[in-house]
């Protein structure tokens, strides 16, 4: 019984989520949490993005359910440099806020740069819930599906969800 009271958020967001497909076809449901990275000018794509060539970015996070704690955090490595902006962000979210993200950051002089960018939730007394994205610079825009995630143990002994 106190494993599933552990999960009734989880559970609850997933009942709401399939019961509200309405019948047509079943829709697969979504993570509790969302990040996407996005180039802001929609003309280009990373392909595009010169050597030293700065670009702007909007990092999008979203909460599927009411959190006292999320942490939203943009990672550059491979060279890429943060011009303006800020690289993360920290408090609490509502069911559906979206949390933006805007940055500007210059290209690897050499090489194709790296941007991660990071949500994560910690449950009182449940687990902590993490998803990412990815966007490289001068190649083609690679996109993975999420699926749900078996759940695991971090090292202090709590339930842990990882999406990547």
């Amino acid at each position: 019984m106190l494993k599933i009271a552990r999960f009734a958020p989880l559970l609850l967001l997933f009942a709401l989520i399939v019961f509200s497909a309405g019948g047509a076809s079943a829709k697969k449901p979504l993570p509790p949490l969302q990040v996407t990275i996005a180039l802001l000018r929609q003309d280009i794509v990373p392909a595009d993005i010169k050597p030293g060539e700065t670009v702007d970015l909007v990092v999008k996070a979203v909460s599927m359910i009411d959190v006292t704690d999320m942490k939203v955090i943009i990672e550059l490595t491979d060279g890429v440099e943060p011009v303006s902006g800020s690289l993360s962000w920290t408090g609490p979210a509502v069911q559906g806020e979206e949390k933006v993200l805007a940055v500007t950051v210059r290209a690897p002089a050499k090489g194709h740069g790296k941007i991660r960018a990071m949500t994560s939730v910690h449950m009182p007394d449940g687990p902590l819930m993490f998803v990412e994205a990815y966007l490289s610079l001068g190649k083609e825009e690679q996109t993975k599906s999420v699926e749900m995630p078996p759940i695991k143990k971090d090292g202090k002994g709590r339930d842990v969800m990882e999406f990547r």
